[in-house]
């Protein structure tokens, strides 16, 4: 990777030059268009990136529409540790939908 003095301006860089300036790796589901459908590879990594998505998108929605939310407008270690108990209370949700 390159260092950062190397770069004339961070301005100049697209988004996934930037990404790849910075080591991210990119999971961007890839879009097919018309006329020029998907290939089977672009759908197989698309599938691979939506199983991650998917399952991070359903724990902050249970969060939101069971626990009234996830955000909260205090500083420091009271929104830390109110947090952490929100995430131990979903875990044990979790947990009780699995064991049934």
């Amino acid at each position: 990777m390159r260092s950062a003095h190397q770069c004339n301006s961070l301005r100049e860089l697209t988004f996934f030059q930037l990404l790849h300036f910075k080591g991210i790796d990119r999971r961007i589901c890839e879009k097919g268009y018309r006329n020029k459908p998907l290939t089977q590879q672009q759908k197989n990594r698309n599938r691979k990136k939506s199983k991650i998505r998917a399952r991070v998108e359903h724990v902050f929605g249970f969060m939101t529409n069971s626990m009234k939310g996830i955000y909260v407008r205090t500083i420091s270690f009271a929104r830390t540790t109110f947090l952490i108990i929100m995430n131990l209370t979903y875990n044990l949700c979790r947990y009780c939908v699995l064991k049934k």
